[in-house]
């Protein structure tokens, strides 16, 4: 996956993932037009924390190769 691609999707997902966290359990929120109930937030939250979780590590793997060049 392009560098660039890899970076974009993790500055798409720290946004959202800062906007889900700030209004966690906020009936108001724009999630619930995704998920109508709050209890589900938390599993919102995770599955978003690892998705740049995963992106990091792509970022990592890229810089180690890079650097190897």
């Amino acid at each position: 996956m392009p560098r660039n691609v890899i970076i974009i999707s993790m500055i798409i997902l720290l946004i959202v993932l800062f906007y889900v966290i700030f209004n966690y359990g906020s009936p108001t929120g724009l999630q619930r037009h995704i998920i109508r109930q709050p209890a589900y937030d938390l599993w919102l939250l995770i599955g978003l924390g690892l998705g740049v979780f995963v992106l990091n590590l792509l970022l990592i793997r890229d810089n180690e190769r890079r650097r190897r060049e």
